[in-house]
């Protein structure tokens, strides 16, 4: 809903995480991405939205992920 009012989907929260760094599930991810999260963002820990789906040992997130990243 917010997305449809121009949020940006990049905005971070007082601990820098973005909603991709929450996000869980490929259907969530996968609209976040084609709606231009940046995979780079990292919250003030330092961690990436990659960094999260490696500590979850989700590999469907991770292959969305590194597909949409610049870094291998």
């Amino acid at each position: 809903m917010l997305l449809g009012r121009n949020a940006d989907v990049n905005l971070q929260d007082s601990t820098g995480r973005s909603a991709l760094i929450y996000a869980k599930g490929p259907e969530m991810i996968r609209f976040l991405l084609e709606q231009g999260a940046d995979t780079g963002l990292k919250d003030y820990a330092g961690r990436t939205a990659i960094d999260e789906a490696r500590a979850r040992k989700d590999e469907e997130a991770l292959n969305l992920l590194f597909k949409h990243s610049d870094k291998p």
